[in-house]
């Protein structure tokens, strides 16, 4: 801890945000750089898939929210330290400030997408929209009001950007099976054609030999 001060001290920079970049670069290489980074995207995506594959989606879950429950917890001792306190109530609230900020950060409500970079972007956003209701004088009622809203309209925005894709695939699976019948369609008749030419050419070739044959039978 005074190793840590003294660095801190140094350098200018308060612990709690010290921490924030470590735990952030950490976590950018683990989801991004690793095979259980891809695994967990793999589940949140499509858990049964992922099962099938071989991605034992259970462990994934419970590490997800082991690791989850470990940065809970570290951020608890970060609040405590600042305040010099500790109270039951000090964390009151904070789940939908993460889940604003996750969801603002282009996180799907559904699993699968996200980023950390996002994730941080969105946190600086919540940060920003928090500090103005409270310089303004806005009660903590209207503030979480304000939040869900965000929360309601990242959804809606996920749902139709998730249908608009997949609408999108539909239609380029279509327009690939189309054109597929289609070269099948041409390719059939070229084939035909060929087959006719070449019984054209066959039969023109062997004309003169079939003539003083059917003279030998006739004499």
């Amino acid at each position: 801890g005074t190793l840590v001060s003294t660095f801190s001290d140094a350098i200018k920079v308060p612990i709690p945000a010290l921490i924030l970049i470590l735990a952030f670069a950490v976590f950018y290489f683990f989801l991004n750089h690793t095979t259980y980074g891809r695994r967990i995207y793999a589940t949140g995506s499509n858990a049964k898939c992922a099962n099938l594959v071989g991605v034992n989606t259970s462990k994934v879950k419970m590490a997800c929210y082991g690791i989850s429950g470990f940065l809970a917890a570290l951020a608890g001792l970060l609040m405590c330290s600042r305040l010099n306190s500790a109270q039951p109530t000090f964390g009151d609230g904070y789940e939908l400030d993460a889940i604003a900020a996750t969801a603002l950060g282009g996180t799907s409500m559904s699993g699968g997408e996200g980023s950390m970079i996002g994730t941080l972007i969105g946190i600086l956003i919540i940060g920003i929209i928090s500090n103005g209701l409270n310089l303004l004088g806005v009660a903590q009622g209207p503030q979480k009001m304000v939040k869900g809203l965000i929360i309601v309209v990242a959804v809606i925005i996920d749902v139709i950007r998730r249908k608009a894709s997949e609408s999108a695939k539909a239609s380029e699976k279509s327009k690939a099976s189309a054109s597929a019948t289609i070269t099948r369609h041409f390719s059939r008749k070229f084939l035909i054609r060929n087959r006719f030419i070449l019984m054209r050419k066959t039969r023109q070739s062997t004309g003169p030999l079939m003539l003083p044959m059917q003279q030998m039978k006739a004499s």
